[in-house]
């Protein structure tokens, strides 16, 4: 009797039994039998349950969210970037002048702007603003304003330089000074040349000036100056608002004087000396003092006929002492004359008083 041996051939590809059948992951779906394969939602759709049977599975991603084929859920879009409808498989940045609020762009408001994609509203720098919302960049303050304000939203902003100042550059956030020895009146000035030098004998000490302010008594100031000095050697404060003058010749002055005094007999100076020179061997000179006693005396012979010659040089020597201008020089050829005019006519020289013979 023969033994017979049962063998049972199992398959290693086909499904035994239903429960071989695998079911649809997260994500996908199956519609009908005998499916090879389970069909992946569609992106911008997710679905979460397993085993699903229809299409209607999968759900469209909400707003500001997106997916790729065959999620099982949507991803937020990242900063910056939004999906402003849903079912979105891809998200996009805000165009410029909004940023992303609530799931929508929101416009920036005036005073701020931003750039694409941009995450918050930029506050407008100093010297510039934004007048209206949804700006992309500020606009910058006009030449000869400035604005100290962070935020400017609107024109007004921007302020006019004031006097004393200038704005030579736009988005300016401050203004320019006017240096010193120099000042301006005009307001919103745009450039350096509103400042105005100060004339002689004005200064202007501060930066910023609106005016010059005129130099006190006994002391000067050429054009431009920041400040005032005492009048120089050989100069006196006697003239139009205490406006140095030179002292003539036949005076002196030292420094930070406030009158010019006369040389000494025997002495003389130029126009503005700080010192008078003594007469060289064989000259001399007098006083103006001196010179009008000599006049006032021989006076006394005008109506001597004979004397004409002699008058005449009076006359010419009192003339000058009385301007007190000329030159000492001037002076000495008079007495010279009137030193002559004596050795030819005696008597003058015995009527006048003998300290002057």
């Amino acid at each position: 009797m023969h033994t017979v041996s049962k063998w049972i051939l199992q398959s290693t590809s086909g499904a035994d039994s239903s429960s071989s059948c695998l079911p649809c992951s997260s994500g996908e779906y199956g519609i009908g039998t005998g499916q090879s394969s389970c069909q992946q939602c569609a992106a911008g759709y997710y679905s979460e349950a397993t085993n699903a049977t229809s299409v209607a599975a999968c759900t469209k991603c909400p707003v500001n969210t997106i997916s790729t084929a065959g999620s099982s859920a949507c991803q937020t879009c990242a900063p910056g970037l939004v999906a402003l409808t849903e079912g979105q498989s891809q998200c996009f940045p805000c165009p410029a002048g909004s940023i992303p609020f609530n799931f929508i762009c929101k416009a920036c408001d005036a005073g701020s702007y931003a750039t694409e994609g941009a995450v918050n509203c930029a506050l407008c720098n100093p010297g510039s603003y934004t007048n209206t919302t949804g700006q992309t960049m500020c606009s910058t303050c006009a030449l000869g304003s400035y604005s100290v304000i962070t935020g400017g939203n609107s024109s007004f902003s921007c302020l006019a330089c004031p006097n004393g100042t200038y704005g030579a550059s736009v988005g300016a956030q401050s203004c320019t000074l006017c240096s010193q020895g120099k000042a301006s009146t005009v307001n919103g000035a745009v450039s350096e040349a509103i400042c105005i030098e100060c004339p002689t004998n004005f200064y202007a000490s501060a930066p910023g000036s609106v005016q010059c302010s005129p130099c006190g008594p006994g002391t000067s100031s050429v054009a431009g100056s920041a400040f005032c000095q005492a009048c120089l050697s050989g100069s006196v404060p006697i003239g139009p608002g205490g406006a140095c003058v030179l002292c003539s010749a036949g005076s002196f002055a030292a420094y930070g004087a406030t009158n010019c005094i006369q040389c000494p007999a025997g002495s003389y100076s130029g126009d503005g000396s700080s010192l008078c020179s003594l007469c060289p061997p064989g000259s001399f000179s007098a006083t103006a003092q001196q010179v009008s006693l000599i006049v006032r005396n021989v006076k006394w012979v005008r109506l001597t006929a004979s004397m004409d010659n002699l008058l005449v040089n009076l006359v010419r020597l009192e003339q000058r002492i009385t301007e007190q201008v000329q030159p000492v020089i001037h002076v000495h050829l008079v007495q010279l004359d009137f030193t002559r005019a004596l050795q030819e006519h005696p008597l003058v020289f015995n009527v006048l008083p003998g300290h002057l013979r």
